[in-house]
C-alpha cells in the first residue's frame, strides 16, 4: 500500500514536471544556443553534419547533435522535436533520482526526497526546457552512478564501457566526472577489500573508445573556432561556489521548520563506505572554480556541473531521514508537499514571464506580412527569422574569414561581412522593391550613421511601428 502511495506521489510529481515544462515552452522562444542546435541539425547530410560538428560553433561533443540529426531525418525538426529529447531525458532522471536513494534510504523517504529537492531546482527546470544536452548529460551520469553503485561482481561490464564513452561524448565536462568517479570508487573497492581491476578496465575501454572516436572532434573545434569559448576573467564570484557548489538550488523552508520541530531519536542515514563515490560531485565544482579562478578561464557555469545536484538530494536524504518521514502525520507532509509545489509553480511562472519579455517574437509580428529580404547584426535575429521561415535572411558578421565559417557550419545561413553591408544593401535593392533592416541593442551598430548613409545613398528608409524588446531595437523598410 505504502509503495503505490509513492509511487502516486511520484507520477504526480512527473505530472506537474510536464505541465510546468509546457507552460514554459509556451512563452520561450528558441535561445541563441538552441537556434545553434536547430541550425546544427537541420537539412544536413551525414558528411555535412560531421562538419558541423568539427566547425567549433557549438563548442560540445557530437553524441546528443547526432540524435537530433537523427529524428530531424524522421520528422521535421521544430521546437517541440528539440524540446521534447531533454523533457524526456529529465523525467527518466527522476526514476533514477529515486533508484540510487533506494540504496541508502527507503521508499517512502526516497519519495520525500525527490519532491523536496526538485521542486526547489531551477537547474532542473532549465535543462528540460533547453534545446541542449544538459539534461541528457544529467541522465546520463546518474545512469553510471547507478550502475557504479550496482557493480557487485568484478566482471568486464559492457554498460559501463558505453556509459563512460557516451558522458564525454555529450558533454566534455563528464569525462571529469567519469574519472574521478572511477577513482573514488577504486578507493571504495579498496576499503571493502573489493575486486576493482576488470571495473577500472572497463572505465578505461569507455575513455579510449572517446579519445578514438570523439576527441579528434573536440581538438577540430579548438582549431577551427571563431569564438573565445574559453576566455574570461576572475571575476567569478565566490559566493557562486557555496551555492550548492555551482548548483542554483534554492533553500526550502517548509523541511529546516519540519526539521526544528520534528526530530524524532532514530538512527538517519548511517554513512556507508559506497558513498566515497559522491565525493567528486563536492570536489569537481570546486577544482573547476580554483582553476577558472586562478587562469582566468570563463569555465564555471551552473550548467556545466548538472550531476551535481546529486549531492543535494542525498543531504535532503540524510535531513528527511533524522526527521523520520514515517513516522510524520500525512496532514504535515501534505502540507510540506502543498509548499514544495508552491515553490516549483512560483518558479515556473518566473521562467515564463522572464522568456515572455524578452521574446522577439512580439515585435517581429510587425513584419509577419512581408516577403523581402532582411539584414541584421544579430545573429540570434538572423537565426530566429530563418528558423521562422523568413528568406533571404542575412546575417552581418565581422569578417570574410567568420562568413565563411558560418557557411560551413550550416548553408541555411547568409552571413555576409561587415565591410560588405552597403554594397549588399544596394545590391538587393536592385532585385526587390524593398528591404527591411532590423537594429538590435544586443549589438555594438551605430544606427546613426547608418541612417546617414542611406540619406548619402537616397536611400529611403521608414520605421516600421513594432513593440520595442531587448531583441529588436527599430525595424526600418527600405526602398530607393
Amino acid at each position: 500500500m505504502l509503495d503505490k502511495l509513492n509511487d502516486k506521489e511520484i507520477n504526480f510529481t512527473l505530472l506537474f514536471v510536464i505541465v510546468s515544462a509546457f507552460y514554459i515552452n509556451f512563452y520561450k522562444p528558441l535561445q541563441m544556443d538552441e537556434l545553434s542546435t536547430y541550425f546544427h541539425c537541420s537539412e544536413k547530410s551525414l558528411g555535412e553534419l560531421i562538419n558541423a560538428n568539427n566547425s567549433g560553433v557549438n563548442m560540445l561533443p557530437s553524441f546528443y547533435f547526432y540524435i537530433n540529426w537523427i529524428i530531424g531525418c524522421l520528422s521535421d525538426l521544430n521546437i517541440f522535436t528539440l524540446r521534447i529529447i531533454p523533457l524526456i531525458f529529465g523525467i527518466l532522471s527522476i526514476y533514477l533520482l529515486k533508484d540510487i536513494l533506494l540504496y541508502f534510504v527507503d521508499s517512502k523517504i526516497a519519495t520525500f526526497t525527490i519532491v523536496t529537492a526538485l521542486s526547489h531546482c531551477p537547474i532542473y527546470l532549465f535543462s528540460i526546457c533547453e534545446a541542449r544536452p544538459y539534461s541528457l548529460y544529467l541522465f546520463l551520469t546518474l545512469l553510471l552512478i547507478k550502475y557504479t553503485l550496482k557493480q557487485d561482481t568484478d566482471v568486464l561490464s559492457i554498460r559501463l564501457i558505453i556509459l563512460n564513452f557516451l558522458i564525454p561524448s555529450t558533454f566534455y565536462f563528464g569525462g571529469i566526472y567519469c574519472v574521478f568517479l572511477c577513482i573514488f570508487n577504486i578507493m571504495y573497492r579498496i576499503i571493502d577489500k573489493k575486486f576493482f581491476r576488470k571495473y577500472t578496465i572497463s572505465c578505461i575501454l569507455g575513455w579510449a573508445l572517446f579519445f578514438i572516436l570523439c576527441f579528434p572532434t573536440f581538438i577540430s573545434q579548438i582549431n577551427n573556432t571563431h569564438t573565445l569559448h574559453f576566455s574570461g576573467n576572475n571575476s567569478i564570484l565566490t559566493v557562486s561556489l557555496f551555492s550548492y557548489y555551482g548548483m542554483h538550488v534554492y533553500f526550502n523552508i517548509s523541511l529546516f521548520i519540519i526539521l526544528f520541530f520534528f526530530v524524532h531519536k532514530r538512527k538517519a542515514l548511517l554513512f556507508k563506505n559506497n558513498l566515497i563515490v559522491f565525493i567528486p560531485f563536492i570536489l569537481i565544482p570546486f577544482i573547476v572554480f580554483i582553476f577558472s579562478k586562478s587562469f582566468s578561464y570563463g569555465l564555471f557555469q551552473e550548467r556545466y556541473f548538472i550531476p551535481s545536484i546529486i549531492i543535494v538530494f542525498l543531504i535532503y536524504a540524510i535531513i528527511s531521514s533524522i526527521i523520520d518521514v514515517n513516522k510524520l502525520k500525512q496532514k504535515l507532509v501534505n502540507c510540506h508537499y502543498l509548499f514544495c509545489f508552491a515553490v516549483f509553480s512560483v518558479l515556473t511562472y518566473s521562467h515564463a514571464s522572464s522568456y515572455k519579455y524578452e521574446n522577439p517574437e512580439i515585435s517581429l509580428s510587425a513584419i509577419s506580412e512581408y516577403s523581402c529580404p532582411i539584414v541584421t547584426q544579430s545573429r540570434r535575429i538572423s537565426f530566429h527569422c530563418n528558423q521562422k521561415g523568413f528568406r533571404n535572411v542575412y546575417q552581418l558578421v565581422s569578417d570574410q574569414s567568420y562568413a565563411k565559417h558560418m557557411k560551413g557550419f550550416s548553408p541555411m545561413l547568409n552571413p555576409i561581412p561587415l565591410s560588405d553591408m552597403y554594397i549588399l544593401i544596394k545590391r538587393l535593392l536592385m532585385e526587390y522593391e524593398n528591404v527591411l533592416y532590423i537594429s538590435t541593442p544586443w549589438v555594438n551598430e551605430d544606427i546613426n550613421k547608418i541612417k546617414q548613409w542611406f540619406l548619402d545613398n537616397k536611400i529611403i528608409f521608414n520605421e516600421i511601428q513594432c513593440e520595442k524588446s531587448p531583441q529588436v531595437d527599430s525595424i526600418y523598410i527600405l526602398s530607393k
